[in-house]
């Protein structure tokens, strides 16, 4: 695939990127209330791959865009929020006494 060209949308992993994916790639107006909320149970900032590739998509939006998406959901103040929230969670949960960093280590509220 040529460097100048937006890869395609990957295919989905679960209920958070299907109802991303599906709004970018049919121009929805906005997104669907309630993506990510802290208590779906399907979503895990640590070991879930729907919201690891959520928020791997929704940062490389930004970057180069996909195939088939409007370039307007780049700016979309959903598509922001989205980000953020994920974002957070992620250092959140990353960084909560007993979670476990990349060296197998777990964090200590002591430390």
């Amino acid at each position: 695939m040529p460097a100048d060209r937006p890869p395609p949308l990957p295919p989905p992993r679960g209920p958070l990127t299907h109802a991303l994916f599906d709004a970018w790639s049919h121009d929805a107006p906005t997104l669907p209330g309630g993506l990510g909320d802290d208590g779906d149970p399907l979503v895990d900032p640590l070991a879930g791959e729907d919201f690891q590739l959520a928020l791997y998509c929704c940062y490389e939006l930004h970057y180069r865009g996909f195939a088939g998406v409007a370039e307007r959901w780049e700016r979309d103040p959903a598509v922001t929020a989205v980000t953020v929230e994920g974002t957070n969670a992620r250092a959140t949960a990353t960084m909560s006494p007993g979670s476990w960093n990349a060296r197998g280590v777990a964090w200590s509220s002591s430390w």
